[in-house]
């Protein structure tokens, strides 16, 4: 080797050696310092802000990625930690994060996420609006115990039916003979019920899933004996069939108790079913279960299109529209009800957002009992909503560009007394509204595989 060559790489070595000296490679941790932890804010649920974004999670060092939010097909998480960094001169905080069975965990920027899990639901559609969770029904099981029978016909409604039954007494509480009734009554008709085959599997399941449909095709078979049948005795029935799958839920203290337990239902071709409805909610799950949901046949959207139409150049908007609808009528801010108002302004926050609750417009108005018709409830309530308007130093027509949502309580059987109360709800036009999900739940949504 020449020395010139030799020099000249002599003095690229020293070179490199400087730039690492004077740059060291230090790991993605090395400038990332816990400067603050707290166990005690924040802590519950909360769902993926925008499921689109990639967002990292991180180990506790900030050393590795151990998984992406975006990756996770549950958008809903657990927080239990916030962890506060400096990076640089930069500050941020962290939260730790874990699904419901904890087999993912680690911690995520909090701008990842939002306030409030995302809990797809079921409705009895006919009564009352207490839901269950969608978790607790496993189509997969449910299909492989219609498919035991022969000939059978898998249908929605019987399985909304079995679903419920089956869910109600182990979910809440009351007397779970009074609640199957109930559901029973409403989902497939009174005097459906003596002509309907019932299975219950009253027994739980304690072995491994892979004997689970064994177990339940000898307790189905010995509750058939009983009554004379057996799996090929419904050619042509329409089916619903249920199985308790085996969940732990943090939140609502579900455990495996209740595993393998199972109600099935057998109906007749002749048998004509009861007509179902549309439940509009509030998926967001703020409220700890309670389920805030109201029935379309709640709703009288002729008389809410009349109050809107007082509102000349503002856009309807279903969100805005479902979180007015809410507002019926145990969980409309009634003065005299201390729990109502907090009640009600958690559904709102859940629909409207927190900028969205904070600026928009809410007017309610009540009137007192007395025999009226619906012209005449329109016309007190659209004098009471001027003077609301007063108030605030606004009319009818100021809200151009607004969303609005308007709803006013029909006259039926159930609370008579609060026919005519009304809220309508204004949302300026810059506000962006969050991303919810699905606010409505029908027999299409019921899946049967």
């Amino acid at each position: 080797m020449k020395p010139e060559s030799f020099i000249k790489k002599c003095v690229s070595i020293v070179a490199l050696i400087s730039c690492i000296a004077l740059f060291p490679q230090t790991s993605h941790a090395a400038t990332y310092k816990i400067i603050k932890q707290s166990s005690n804010h924040p802590h519950g649920r909360y769902r993926t802000k925008n499921p689109k974004v990639s967002a990292p999670i991180w180990n506790k060092k900030h050393t590795k990625k151990l998984n992406n939010l975006k990756s996770q097909e549950s958008k809903n998480w657990y927080v239990s930690d916030s962890v506060k960094f400096k990076h640089g001169n930069k500050k941020s905080t962290f939260y730790k994060i874990s699904n419901d069975d904890n087999t993912i965990s680690g911690y995520v920027w909090r701008g990842y996420l939002t306030e409030g899990a995302m809990v797809p639901k079921q409705f009895c559609l006919s009564g009352d609006t207490v839901p269950i969770p969608e978790k607790c029904v496993d189509e997969k099981v449910n299909q492989k115990i219609t498919q035991l029978f022969s000939e059978v016909i898998p249908d929605k409604q019987a399985q909304l039916a079995a679903n419920l039954q089956a869910t109600r007494a182990q979910l809440h509480v009351g007397s779970p003979e009074d609640i199957a009734k109930e559901e029973e009554l409403t989902e497939l008709g009174e005097d459906n019920l003596k002509l309907i085959t019932k299975i219950n599997v009253e027994k739980p399941y304690t072995g491994t899933s892979d004997n689970l449909l064994t177990f339940e095709k000898e307790q189905i078979s010995k509750e058939l004996q009983k009554q004379g049948k057996t799996l090929n005795s419904f050619k042509g029935y329409r089916i619903g069939a249920y199985v308790f799958p085996k969940i732990k839920d943090k939140f609502t203290g579900v455990t495996g108790d209740f595993y393998g337990k199972a109600v099935i239902y057998l109906i007749p071709p002749e048998v004509q079913l009861p007509r179902q409805n549309t439940m509009f909610y509030d998926p967001i799950d703020s409220n700890w279960g309670t389920g805030d949901a109201i029935n379309s046949t709640k709703i009288d959207k002729n008389l809410n299109n009349k109050l809107i139409s007082l509102f000349p150049k503002t856009n309807r908007n279903l969100q805005v529209q479902v979180a007015a609808d809410l507002s019926y009528p145990d969980t409309i801010p009634d003065p005299d009800d201390s729990e109502g108002p907090d009640y009600h302004n958690k559904t709102l926050k859940d629909l409207l957002g927190k900028k969205g609750y904070k600026s928009a417009i809410v007017l309610d108005t009540y009137i007192n009992s007395g025999d009226y018709n619906d012209e005449e409830i329109y016309s007190i309530t659209k004098n009471k909503l001027k003077v609301a308007l007063k108030k605030k130093h606004k009319k009818f027509a100021d809200f151009k560009g607004y969303r609005i949502g308007a709803y006013i309580c029909p006259i039926h059987d159930d609370h008579v007394d609060k026919y005519g109360e009304t809220e309508v709800i204004l949302v300026p036009p810059k506000v962006r509204l969050p991303n919810v999900g699905n606010l409505t739940f029908g027999l299409d949504d019921v899946k049967l595989n």
